[in-house]
């Protein structure tokens, strides 16, 4: 069975018509987990590619960051952004 690709460009056009803002720092997070779609992927691994370190005060801005990805995706229940406890997350697709 083939697993279904979301891009991030066709994500963030989606997430703009129905009236979310994106800011940049969304846009690149949203991208990273398209480009990682059902993939495990670290919260180190995030933190180094979207700001270049992974301190604690980075650590708490990714937290607010997902917080609100999470709010704009709510509307599709085809996508869910879930917790791996004490590594990282998945951005999961269903058919």
């Amino acid at each position: 069975m083939k697993t279904p690709r979301i891009t991030g460009s066709k994500i963030i056009s989606t997430l703009k018509r129905a009236g979310f803002e994106l800011g940049t720092k969304e846009t690149e997070i949203l991208r990273l987990f398209c480009l990682n779609q059902n993939q495990t992927i670290s919260r180190s691994y995030i933190l180094e590619k979207i700001w270049g370190n992974d301190d604690f005060y980075t650590s708490q801005s990714l937290d607010v960051y997902l917080s609100k990805i999470r709010k704009y995706l709510s509307c599709d229940k085809s996508i869910i952004l879930q917790n791996i406890h004490g590594f990282g997350y998945k951005f999961l697709v269903k058919e």
